[in-house]
């Protein structure tokens, strides 16, 4: 999010950024179509000529018509239009939509003259843009997904034009069923009663757990509910005027790569793709076309399935990333080597690495499951990466891949976890046959910064006393001494430090924290306003400690034996209703210091920083 309100010339603009998990296809939709226009504009669309030179024609609430122009056109890229108020004059507005994986960037512009209304404009296109990702949601539905303790659960819904009645029988009875379910059912009509499960059209019984199943609900025609394997599902009917709602709902056991997160990926659109049917059976339409492929991205993105987490591991980290896959290991293995088969001591096959870091030589590998190789920096081994296939129950591919990272080349993670996780996207389309190039450098990176945000967030945690304490680490390419510096003089403390504070170093000595001016700019603070704290322990440059009012500061610092530092700063507070301002605030302040450690331009105030990044610590 990066909202901006500037003058340009005579007149104000207004400036918004969203990135939005929909393609620029369905927003496309949102933005031109007046009925899906008008479910989050201010106004209601009433008419639109989409080409340049088009009239669109708006109604307000009191049935005022509003007349506007187009101005630019571009398809699935460009919207621009010029409305015409009889008050406030003219008013441009543009759309411009970027690519992004399997979504889209939205940056909207609003120019206009009257520098009176910029606020209020302001505040009433955040609730618009609120209004338009809600309608995104609601013009070609996901379906949602809670974790209750440790089980993904997912939730569909559907508004059927057909009486509970029959949607009951397309249900639950199993000659019905065998249209839409994925699985040919034998089973009796009341609770407690077996349910055996076949599979294909040959009718195949698995044998195992995958077959049997048993009708925990039975209440017609309202709510059936039976257990499959290790999972339950569960379908509800409630009437409306036009015939009913259907809910659905399938609890994962959230163990085992049936049930476990990653499984996600392919339950989810699964499930949409027989929900599909099962309308287009009511209906009597034809079966829809499968979608699987834009589906299952779709719900990669959404639910965070394709993110890559970090792990402490021995003298650094590990990235790891699981990807849950349809296809058998032979497939992904052919996939991946393209002919190109890994040998140790030879060098790493394309499709095994990325372009954003130096790869050595292959390590190990044990043909169809597993390859593992050195990757370098400035030439010299610096960890592994190892990609390694497990089966998957019932069918597909389990792929793991991980990469070390020593902790000073901690900076470098946030670049490997982009890198990969674009890999990864890329490397799952191809496997539905769908070979995207070139590279999305765009895309790896927004990620890159998604991720050192991610990386950068401070954790909180209790202390013995009941207090909470929010921690940061960071790891930066400057000796201890340097960093003792930026943290402890006033030159280098002014510009990011949310006091005006000089240190005496002494065990004991009285500190003094004033307000800065643009606090009193900002927020009208008190400039004569004073905070008293003491210096609990000092040991330059590794070890400083102290209070301000009621609140504890420790900075840690130790070298990383390669000319860095580890720092780790813990902030004590004794009031948990302030643990995300102060978790933001301290987050920016972080950001500038160590730019101007590294000698990089500061182009921006901690406190609009911090302004940007209270959502992440709400």
């Amino acid at each position: 999010m990066n909202d901006v309100a500037r003058r340009v010339g005579d007149r104000w603009e207004l400036r918004f950024e969203r990135r939005l998990r929909h393609p620029p296809a369905k927003v496309w939709r949102a933005l031109t179509e007046p009925e899906h226009l008008s479910r989050w504009y201010p106004l209601t669309a009433t008419e639109l000529d989409l080409r340049v030179g088009g009239a669109i024609r708006f109604r307000d609430e009191e049935g005022t018509e509003v007349r506007a122009v187009i101005t630019d056109l571009a398809e699935q890229s460009v919207f621009a239009f010029d409305e015409f108020d009889a008050e406030t004059g003219t008013h441009h507005a543009r759309f411009d939509l970027e690519p992004d994986g399997t979504g889209c960037l939205l940056i909207f512009r609003h120019r206009f003259a009257d520098d009176e209304w910029a606020g209020q404009m302001h505040q009433g296109w955040l609730g618009c843009l609120d209004a338009l990702g809600t309608a995104l949601g609601e013009l070609d539905p996901l379906g949602s997904m809670d974790v209750v303790a440790g089980k993904p659960v997912l939730r569909f819904r559907r508004r059927l034009a057909h009486a509970p009645e029959k949607v009951w029988r397309a249900v639950t009875d199993p000659a019905e069923s065998a249209h839409w379910f994925p699985a040919a059912i034998e089973t009796e009509p009341s609770i407690g009663a077996a349910m055996r499960f076949r599979f294909g059209e040959e009718r195949h019984d698995l044998g195992g757990p995958f077959a049997e199943g048993e009708v925990l609900e039975y209440d017609p025609p309202k709510v059936y509910a039976f257990r499959w394997a290790d999972s339950v599902l569960r379908f509800e009917l409630v009437p409306d005027d036009s015939g009913c709602l259907l809910l659905f709902s399938h609890t994962l056991s959230g163990t085992g790569t049936t049930g476990d997160l990653p499984s996600v990926a392919r339950q989810a659109p699964g499930w949409d793709a027989c929900l599909d049917l099962l309308g287009a059976r009511l209906d009597g339409r034809p079966a829809p076309a499968p979608e699987f492929l834009a589906r299952a991205e779709r719900y990669v993105e959404e639910f965070g399935l394709g993110r890559g987490e970090v792990r402490r591991s021995g003298e650094g980290y590990e990235l790891r990333f699981e990807r849950d896959l349809v296809q058998p290991p032979a497939e992904v293995w052919r996939t991946l080597a393209e002919g190109d088969e890994p040998r140790v001591d030879g060098p790493v096959p394309v499709v095994f690495a990325h372009g954003y870091a130096e790869t050595g030589e292959v390590t190990a590998v044990e043909e169809g499951r597993v390859v593992e190789y050195a990757w370098l920096h400035d030439g010299v081994p610096a960890g592994r990466v190892r990609f390694e296939l497990r089966e998957q129950e019932p069918v597909g591919t389990r792929l793991v891949l991980t990469q070390t990272v020593p902790s000073r080349l901690a900076g470098l993670r946030a670049t490997a976890l982009a890198a990969w996780q674009t890999h990864l996207e890329l490397f799952f389309a191809a496997l539905h046959g769908d070979v995207r190039c070139p590279w999305p450098a765009e895309r790896t990176e927004r990620l890159r910064r998604d991720y050192t945000t991610e990386l950068d967030l401070g954790t909180v945690h209790e202390t013995g006393d009941g207090r909470c304490a929010l921690r940061f680490e960071r790891h930066v390419r400057h000796a201890p001494e340097k960093v003792w510096a930026a943290i402890t003089e006033p030159e280098h403390l002014r510009s990011w430090f949310p006091a005006v504070v000089e240190f005496d170093l002494r065990p004991g000595a009285r500190l003094r924290f004033g307000v800065t001016a643009e606090q009193v700019r900002r927020y009208g603070m008190d400039p004569g306003h004073v905070t008293e704290g003491e210096v609990l322990r000092a040991d330059p440059p590794r070890l400083l400690e102290f209070t301000w009012g009621e609140e504890t500061l420790r900075w840690e610092l130790s070298p990383d034996g390669d000319g860095g530092c580890h720092v780790v700063f813990t902030n004590v507070v004794g009031d948990r209703d302030t643990l995300a301002p102060a978790g933001a605030g301290w987050h920016a302040g972080l950001e500038v210091m160590v730019a101007q450690l590294d000698g990089r331009e500061v182009g921006w105030s901690p406190f609009d920083r911090a302004e940007q990044l209270a959502s992440a610590y709400a």
